[in-house]
């Protein structure tokens, strides 16, 4: 975390199962890329042009901190090509975020079972790496 204490957006892979067996996998890691080449540091409109059959969805979710850390309300655009079994999200947190911008980065990529729609994280699909402020809880000093 930050040394104030506010989360920093982590670098993550989930790994859904289903039956014991992987069904999707999630990553928003540049390190991780398309045969193409693609990854989150390109934009969404990118990744439209390399799979104009995606089908877009828009969500958003609430935070479960009671603090409402990092943002009370996340907003994510969905792209998803069901066919090919890639989808891309982008997206922006805060009460007063603005629309989601398909020429700024995406926020994860997702593989998963081509003809099967991505399944949608609950929670938003973002990972932080967060610690509560001093005096929040009792173990800290």
């Amino acid at each position: 975390p930050r040394k104030d204490g506010y989360p920093i957006m982590a670098s993550f892979v989930s790994i859904y199962f289903r039956d014991f067996r992987v069904v999707q996998i999630e990553v928003s890691g540049a390190r991780f890329k398309t045969t193409d080449g693609l990854s989150v540091k390109n934009t969404a409109t990118q990744w439209e042009k390399h799979f104009p059959k995606f089908e877009q969805s828009f969500h958003k979710f609430a935070h479960q901190s009671a603090d409402g850390v990092p943002a009370t309300k996340i907003f994510e655009n969905y792209e998803d090509d069901v066919a090919t079994g890639i989808a891309w999200y982008y997206g922006g947190m805060g009460d007063l975020a603005p629309d989601p911008d398909p020429d700024g980065s995406v926020t994860a990529v997702v593989v998963h079972k081509p003809g099967e729609p991505v399944i949608i994280d609950p929670d938003g699909g973002g990972r932080y790496i967060y610690k509560e402020r001093p005096n929040r809880l009792s173990t800290d000093r």
